[in-house]
C-alpha cells in the first residue's frame, strides 16, 4: 500500500494534467451571479475570427525540343521548354471580413461568404531555347536564355464557413489566381507551359472536425497536386487558415441588465 503522502502527489497530477484540457476546451468564465442563485442565468457564445490566410499555387513544367535546323532556315525561332510559374498570396486583415458567427448549436457558420482582401505576388522563370541557322543553310546552333518576370497586385475572395454532417466546411473559390499566373516569352508562336485552368475548381474546398474549432486557436490546411499532358507538367495547391476563437460569456437576471465577459477560449 502506497502512503498518504504518495497517494497526495498522484492526486496533484491528476488535477494539473486536467488544467490543459480544461484551457485548450477554451472555458470561459462568466460574471458571478450577484443577486444570489435563484433566477440567475448563464450563456456563452462564441465566434471566430480569421487570423491568418496564406496559400500558393505553382506550375512546373518541361516541355521536349522540337525544333528542328530545317525550321529555321529563314532565320533564327524560339520554343520555351520549361517554364516555373508560382503565385503567392497573404490576407490582409485590416481590410478583410474576418469574423465568423455561430449557430444555435454554437458551431461556427458564416451567414453571407466573408469578403477577403490579399496581397498577390507573382513570379514566372522560363527555359528559351533558340535556334539560329549558319551559312550553309543546313545547320544550326543552339542557344538558351532565361525569362524572368515578377508582380506584385491586390486582389479580392471569399470565405464560406458552413456545417456539412457534423463537419466544417470552408470554402473559397480562388478566382483570382488564374489571371495572376504571369507568362514571359510567350508569343502567339510559341506557347507558354500553363495550363488553361491551373486550379482545376475551387482553390480550397476543405473538411474540418468540429473538435478543431473547440479550442482557442485553430489552424486548417490544405494541398493537393495533380499532373497534366503527358506527365511533364504539374500543379500543386496549397494554403493555411488560422482562427482565434472568443467567447463571450453572460449573467442573467429576468428583468435585468446582462453583466457579460468577453475573452479568446
Amino acid at each position: 500500500m502506497r502512503p498518504n503522502g504518495v497517494w497526495a502527489v498522484l492526486a496533484v497530477a491528476v488535477v494539473a494534467s486536467l488544467v490543459p484540457l480544461a484551457s485548450a476546451n477554451g472555458a470561459v468564465a462568466p460574471p458571478k451571479c450577484w443577486k444570489g442563485k435563484h433566477g440567475c442565468s448563464h450563456t456563452s457564445t462564441p465566434h471566430w475570427n480569421v487570423k491568418t490566410f496564406t496559400g500558393e499555387a505553382s506550375v512546373v513544367g518541361t516541355r521536349a525540343a522540337a525544333l528542328t535546323c530545317g525550321d529555321v532556315r529563314g532565320g533564327s525561332r524560339e520554343e520555351i521548354v520549361g517554364g516555373n510559374y508560382k503565385v503567392k498570396f497573404a490576407l490582409n486583415r485590416s481590410t478583410s471580413q474576418t469574423r465568423i458567427g455561430a449557430d444555435s448549436r454554437h458551431q461556427p457558420t458564416t451567414s453571407t461568404p466573408l469578403k477577403l482582401a490579399f496581397a498577390v505576388t507573382s513570379t514566372t522563370h522560363e527555359r528559351v531555347r533558340t535556334l539560329t541557322p549558319t551559312g550553309d543553310g543546313q545547320t544550326c546552333t543552339e542557344t538558351f536564355r532565361d525569362c524572368d518576370r515578377a508582380d506584385t497586385s491586390t486582389a479580392s475572395d471569399s470565405l464560406d464557413v458552413f456545417i456539412r454532417n457534423r463537419r466544417v466546411i470552408q470554402e473559397t473559390p480562388g478566382d483570382f489566381i488564374k489571371p495572376a499566373f504571369l507568362e514571359c516569352a510567350q508569343t502567339s508562336t510559341m506557347p507558354s507551359l500553363l495550363p488553361d485552368d491551373p486550379l482545376d475548381g475551387k482553390f480550397m474546398s476543405e473538411s474540418s472536425r468540429l473538435s478543431a474549432f473547440r479550442h482557442r486557436d485553430a489552424a486548417v490546411t490544405h494541398s493537393r497536386d495533380r499532373q497534366v499532358g503527358d506527365g511533364s507538367t504539374s500543379i500543386a495547391v496549397n494554403g493555411k487558415v488560422t482562427y482565434g476563437r472568443t467567447v463571450r460569456a453572460c449573467t442573467r437576471y429576468p428583468l435585468a441588465k446582462a453583466r457579460c465577459r468577453t475573452a479568446r477560449g
